[in-house]
């Protein structure tokens, strides 16, 4: 048996109220009765002495109840106005509504401030959230399933349909909630709401969310500073470019090296600088068709946000991004990277044996690829989580062979597309794998291999990245050239051949667009950046299992011109 609980004092004042009418009933009935003696025949009462004793004990019993009903009801309205400042005082907005949406005449005072209201007794809560229109109809069709017996929605289920914010002409975000009061058979009677003030809280956690943004940019930039210089000198010259606003700012290989930035920025954790890049995207991808005075207008004002933003990274990371203490305690001398390019390229102008320079450029300039290649890794696996997607980590199979890093950067920076399609296009979600028979976490694999072309005698470089995902659909790759090229010769090429068009022509599959993808920049730049190097790229997709990139690479690459 659960233990007995005492009850609380304003339980004990209604039981005694009870009580007490109880009492005065009983007394009330014999009074009655006494008077109804001889109207039934009996004899009335004549004796004073027992006519007086009932008077006495009725009147001393009558005066009890009511002095112990007077101390009920002043501590029963102690309490009720006990409640009313406590409620009030929380600084919370309290109102009920029953199931056609008008509201009780018991409300808290906060009610005013926080939904804007002069009033609230009787009046439909549509009227006092400020919901109108179309909305306002949803909301009265939710309550009458609300209230509706046998509903297969819960009370929680049913009011997440149900506004979740006070519409405010300010700034502030009033939260609503709603709680069930229920009857003794458990049906649905009233609806409280309650409105809560989250404006401090929520400008808390977003500036907690900024300086978790900025641990997590500051981590990624010190994991791998010579891509982020690089990437900080790309945007350097993009904004230059912008400035100069030059004919080939509308050139598709402008767009593309705007995408590539873009991504980068989405790798080192530079959000507000990636959000501003692709606002840029949108306005070169629709300046061709708008005069040109019209277009360098709004390419301008777009500009200025991502100058803004640039300026405000290097502004905060000046002291942090060229810093690297403990160097010189492990017996290291830090020389910068163009002074030794400088010297490889002191080298060539002297006319030094090619062996020679090679030998330096293996043994000073170059770096183990795999390490350059990590960076894939780093940028697959956040963005996974965001998409609630599951993926291992990239596997790196092969020779872990030595390049020189500054003509690889642009392709690394370009190749995070890749990992980006891979990501958002290519893997399913878990659910979706597990009924196509697949393990739920999709896998990517990248292959380095030195090897012989069949085309030629010289040593090339070989990277293969690949995927278990989705692949990549022929018939959607078709629908697409129909739009952009209906009376092209893509039309007799076979399904193999077709996909390659993905890496030459520069569009998506994908109908929406994102600040992740669907531009169809990012392959076209892998593609740009393999051409630039000498190089040559092919896809080769299966449908519900996979995508392959192959990048074939000299295996001497010019490290300086």
């Amino acid at each position: 048996m659960p233990p007995f609980r005492k009850p609380s004092p304003a339980i004990r004042q209604i039981e005694l109220i009870h009580t007490s009418l109880g009492g005065l009933l009983l007394m009330c009935m014999v009074l009655t009765a006494g008077l109804l003696l001889p109207v039934f025949g009996f004899n009335g009462l004549s004796s004073p002495l027992v006519a007086a004793c009932i008077i006495v004990t009725v009147a001393v019993g009558a005066g009890a109840l009511y002095a112990q009903n007077l101390g009920a009801h002043r501590a029963l309205l102690d309490q009720a106005r006990l409640t009313e400042v406590l409620i009030n005082s929380l600084g919370q907005g309290f109102l009920s509504f029953d199931a056609k949406g008008a509201c009780g005449p018991v409300y808290s005072q906060a009610c005013h401030a926080l939904l804007c209201v002069d009033d609230v007794a009787d009046r439909p809560v549509t009227e006092v959230l400020r919901v109108t229109g179309s909305p306002a109809a949803e909301f009265v069709e939710w309550l009458d399933i609300l209230f509706m017996q046998g509903h297969a929605l819960s009370f929680e289920d049913a009011v997440r349909f149900l506004p979740d914010r006070a519409a405010r002409d300010d700034a502030r975000t009033v939260e609503l909630t709603y709680r069930p009061v229920r009857d003794k058979e458990g049906l649905l009677t009233r609806v409280v709401l309650i409105a809560t003030d989250r404006t401090e809280e929520m400008e808390a956690q977003k500036r907690a969310d900024q300086e978790r943004q900025f641990a997590a940019m500051v981590c990624a930039i010190f994991a791998e500073r010579p891509a982020f210089a690089v990437t900080m000198k790309q945007i350097s010259t993009l904004l230059e470019r912008l400035t100069r606003f030059d004919e080939g700012v509308l050139a598709p290989d402008f767009f593309r090296e705007v995408h590539t930035a873009k991504g980068a920025a989405l790798h080192f954790k530079m959000d507000a600088l990636a959000t501003a890049l692709h606002g840029l995207e949108q306005e070169l991808k629709t300046g061709k068709s708008r005069p040109l005075d019209e277009a360098r207008s709004c390419i301008d004002s777009n500009r200025a946000l991502v100058q803004r933003e640039f300026g405000r990274i290097q502004n905060t990371l000046r002291d942090i991004a060229g810093a690297d203490a403990g160097a010189e305690s492990r017996g290291l001398i830090e020389v910068d990277e163009e002074s030794i390019y400088r010297f490889a390229r002191l080298l060539k102008q002297h006319n030094v044996s090619p062996d020679l320079i090679y030998a330096y450029q293996a043994g000073v300039l170059s770096v183990p690829l795999f390490g350059l290649l990590k960076t894939l890794d780093r940028h697959m696996l956040p963005l996974a989580e965001r998409l609630e997607k599951r993926v291992r980590p990239i596997s790196f199979t092969g020779e872990d062979v030595r390049l020189p890093a500054r003509p690889l950067q642009p392709l690394l920076l370009a190749l995070t597309h890749v990992v980006r399609n891979v990501v958002d296009h290519g893997i399913e979600p878990p659910l979706s794998r597990m009924a196509k028979g697949k393990d739920p976490q999709g896998s990517v694999v990248v292959d380095v291999r030195c090897g012989k072309s069949d085309s030629s005698s010289e040593d090339w470089l070989i990277i293969t990245i690949s995927d278990d995902g989705a692949g990549i659909d022929p018939n959607k790759v078709r629908e697409r050239l129909s739009k952009l090229d209906p009376e092209g010769d893509w039309r007799f090429d076979d399904d193999t051949t077709v996909i390659q068009q993905l890496l030459t022509r520069g569009f998506s599959t994908k109908e929406e667009t994102s600040l992740l993808s669907g531009r169809g920049a990012g392959l076209a730049a892998v593609y740009q950046q393999v051409l630039n190097l000498g190089g040559r790229a092919r896809l080769v997709s299966e449908m519900h299992k996979g995508t392959r990139l192959t990048v074939e690479l000299p295996a001497r690459l010019k490290a300086c011109e």
